[in-house]
């Protein structure tokens, strides 16, 4: 995989409860991203795999809804399987990147919208070099704000000013804060190795996600992402492309509840007890 020539993909995506007009988005520009890579010759076979998590009939059959109303052409390159028991996002994808036999592999949030050329030159980015495992995008908010998903290792302090802090607070640790966001290097717009991806969007090459066993399931939600980063970083860089654009609906776990805040504690202390502990 060392010269620009077609490749196959594989694409996970896991569901739980996920918003079904951001997922319709999701599979809209998706599709119509395959079309454009496979249009320049980049791609080959591809396969698409959802995987619901819910738990919930009625649920499944809106997601099944959505599905039918794809082309026929497109209809034949979706799976959907539903889990009897949510057993975790980083597991769930692991379901799909245990069984593909493809060349790469995207793990993809059901809240993300794919630019029409971002799988095109993530895969002739990817398999540009022998040294780069996988590509992490450029992002903006449903605002159009610039998000940056790339990240130096956290610490406590850091996680704690970006769940609870006022911008006021913000504003005085600002320059750690986006010293952790990776901002000195990623408004360069230039392609960058990166130390830490998001889940939301990683295209990897799919012998490197196989032979690190994909996520560790003991991250049920959270840090997954991160762990799987550092895992990845061992076999070759993680790659962030500027022109690999997506648009990132998801919000922080802070927001989102008591459940998903104790999700987050769980594996933040997880994570810190395996790659050490950071406090400021």
């Amino acid at each position: 995989m060392t010269q620009f020539s077609t490749v196959s993909l594989s694409i996970s995506i896991v569901l739980f409860n996920s918003r079904l007009d951001y997922l319709s988005k999701t599979l809209e520009t998706t599709l119509s991203a395959i079309k454009f890579a496979q249009t320049k010759g980049v791609l080959g076979d591809v396969s698409i795999r959802l995987i619901d998590n819910s738990i919930n009939p009625q649920y499944s059959t809106k997601v099944q809804e959505i599905i039918n109303c794809l082309n026929s052409n497109q209809i034949r390159l979706v799976e959907f399987e539903k889990n009897q028991e949510n057993n975790g996002f980083g597991a769930a994808h692991n379901q799909a990147i245990r069984d593909t036999r493809s060349d790469v592999h995207l793990i993809l949030n059901p809240d993300v919208e794919v630019q029409e050329f971002a799988v095109y030159y993530g895969v002739l980015t990817l398999v540009s070099k022998i040294n780069i495992s996988a590509v992490t995008p450029n992002a903006i908010s449903t605002s159009g704000d610039k998000l940056f998903l790339c990240k130096r290792h956290p610490s406590l302090l850091v996680l704690f000013l970006r769940a609870f802090a006022p911008a006021s607070i913000m504003k005085i640790f600002q320059s750690r804060l986006h010293d952790y966001e990776m901002r000195d290097l990623v408004t360069a717009n230039k392609k960058i190795s990166v130390p830490l991806a998001s889940g939301c969007f990683m295209l990897c090459k799919t012998s490197i996600l196989q032979s690190i066993e994909g996520f560790d399931p003991k991250f049920f939600m959270y840090f997954e992402d991160f762990d799987l980063s550092l895992r990845i970083n061992e076999m070759g860089s993680i790659v962030m492309d500027p022109r690999v654009q997506i648009v990132h609906h998801g919000g922080s776990a802070a927001k989102k509840g008591l459940w998903h805040f104790w999700l987050f504690v769980r594996s933040s202390i997880r994570f810190f007890n395996t790659y050490g502990w950071r406090f400021i």
